[in-house]
């Protein structure tokens, strides 16, 4: 898949599991399966998570240094 291919794949992706509502403290529910679904599309990728304490950030690193956060919206 092309980044494009990517981003609009994410974007379905999210929408579909959202369905409207809001995407804050979401990070691990869209991500993880969205890692998984990519996988199952031939896009090798891998999950990272950040931050510290009571804020986690997930977000999705396919192998050619993309970073795929579909839910950075959260944050203004």
């Amino acid at each position: 898949m092309t980044n494009e291919e990517i981003s609009l794949y994410a974007t379905e992706f999210r929408n579909r599991v959202l369905r409207g509502r809001s995407s804050s403290m979401m990070c691990v529910a869209l991500s993880a399966p969205l890692m998984a679904a990519l996988d199952a599309q031939g896009v090798a990728c891998e999950l990272q998570e950040t931050g510290q304490y009571d804020l986690l950030l997930s977000f999705i690193k396919p192998d050619d240094g993309l970073v795929l956060d579909v839910t950075a919206d959260q944050f203004n």
